[in-house]
């Protein structure tokens, strides 16, 4: 129950993360022109990918997709030419750098890796699998459970963790994040006439993943 309850706010927060903060589209010579973008400034994005359960055949034709994330525009352009081989319409958008404060739920800090390691598997004797090893300044580790873009998700969870014994804690982060760029495949037919390639394609990117959302 716990692991459904968090992956719901996480999937929430992406949606005010994606959409609130504004979506363009990518012209060629635009997208052509990016550069490289450090994938360590994507964490907040990537951490927040929960698995969906699926979803009926009668329901399909109105489902769409998003993939990514990608850290640069030649990635993104890969994966277009994929979904062109494929006959599925989609759409470029990017989600341009920004300064935001994040809020991060988290365990530590910890001075050894035995210490890191007997807390993880306290962890996983809880339930707990989706987190991670951050290191720290001077040479200290935490343990993250979540990086949220609003401080009531965060504590939310945090409550959740606390509720199965796991003392954790929150503490805010000025994070710049970094440009990323997005396929939206909004034809809910030609999905469902595709779906199982898409979901076996290889997307250009380690952290770019199909991920299922309902039409609008």
């Amino acid at each position: 129950m716990l692991k459904w309850v968090v992956a719901g706010l996480v999937l929430l927060n992406v949606a005010l993360l994606l959409w609130a903060t504004g979506h363009k589209g990518l012209s060629g010579s635009d997208a052509t022109a990016r550069q490289t973008i450090n994938p360590e400034t994507m964490k907040l994005v990537a951490e927040i990918a929960p698995s969906r359960p699926p979803v009926e055949a009668s329901k399909a034709a109105s489902l769409c997709f998003r993939v990514g994330p990608f850290v640069t525009a030649d990635q993104m352009d890969q994966a277009g030419d994929t979904l062109r081989g494929l006959s599925v319409p989609f759409e470029t958008r990017t989600v341009p750098a920004r300064e935001i404060r994040a809020y991060r739920v988290f365990l530590g800090p910890f001075s050894s890796a035995s210490a890191v390691e007997a807390q993880r598997q306290l962890l996983r004797t809880s339930g707990v699998t989706d987190h991670y090893v951050k290191r720290e300044n001077e040479g200290q580790n935490v343990i993250s459970l979540g990086l949220f873009s609003r401080k009531a998700g965060a504590e939310e969870v945090m409550r959740l963790m606390q509720a199965k014994n796991v003392q954790a804690k929150v503490r805010s982060e000025d994070r710049r994040l970094a440009t990323t760029y997005w396929l939206e495949l909004r034809d809910g037919r030609a999905n469902q006439a595709a779906v199982a390639e898409l979901k076996q394609a290889r997307w250009a990117a380690e952290r770019a993943k199909l991920r299922q959302y309902p039409c609008v």
